[in-house]
């Protein structure tokens, strides 16, 4: 939907024209979020999403969206062939960059859906306002703003993109936890094995999968630690 939007754009205004690279940095974060909202047009996804709930719709579809466009993005570089040459392990980035969109989408639609009853409009353009201010920097880099060169704005968007990373968890974590706990997001109430006691997981530890080797806030003991639920199984 977008490719034809920003054909037509670039065809009527000019692509070097100031509004149509003005609107070009909206036509992702408008296109894509209201891609987003389609399930919600099935009427049965509609009224089962309640306040108890919306973020695990919002993980279901935000993660389904980035997996998608994944493909996409992999079926657009598999036809270039100065790619075909490069070994697996030069695709790293690719393979960050991808997993943590599936974090990005995720948060933007937990504020969509946060606002679904009776709020709609205002939770939409808090997901296209965030969307926007997660592509911006990349726009910055094209345009070299500030004459800092492409290796100078490439390190200044990979940190932009870690802290952008912790900034979506966090929201995420918010919405399902009440406050800021993007490690417990990610891993869970820990159990300690030797004084059964549960705490937030911290954020230094050695991660093996869902198991941890952290201390225990409780006993001031370290070991390999697991979720809550699954260590009462």
């Amino acid at each position: 939907m977008r490719v034809p939007l920003d054909s037509w754009l670039a065809a009527s205004l000019g692509s070097s024209n100031a509004t149509y690279t003005s609107l070009k940095t909206l036509s992702a974060p408008l296109t894509e979020e209201t891609a987003k909202l389609l399930p919600l047009l099935v009427p049965a996804i509609f009224r089962d999403i309640r306040s108890e709930n919306f973020v695990r719709y919002a993980l279901a579809i935000g993660a389904g969206f980035a997996v998608g466009e994944m493909w996409f993005v992999a079926d657009q570089i598999a036809g270039l062939t100065q790619i075909a040459s490069l070994s697996f392990y030069q695709f790293g980035g690719y393979a960050t960059e991808r997993l943590m969109t599936c974090v990005f989408h995720s948060a933007f639609v937990s504020i969509s859906l946060w606002c679904l009853r009776g709020r709609i409009a205002f939770g939409f353009a808090g997901a296209v306002a965030l969307h926007w201010l997660g592509n911006f920097p990349v726009f910055l880099m094209k345009w070299d703003v500030g004459g800092f060169g492409s290796t100078a704005w490439t390190i200044l968007l990979q940190c932009f993109l870690l802290l952008y990373f912790f900034v979506a968890a966090g929201l995420l974590a918010v919405f399902t936890f009440g406050r800021f706990a993007p490690v417990r997001f990610f891993y869970g109430r820990r159990d300690c094995p030797e004084c059964h006691g549960e705490y937030d997981p911290p954020l230094m530890a050695f991660n093996f999968g869902r198991s941890r080797y952290d201390r225990c806030p409780h006993c001031q003991r370290w070991h390999w630690s697991m979720p809550v639920q699954e260590s009462s199984l």
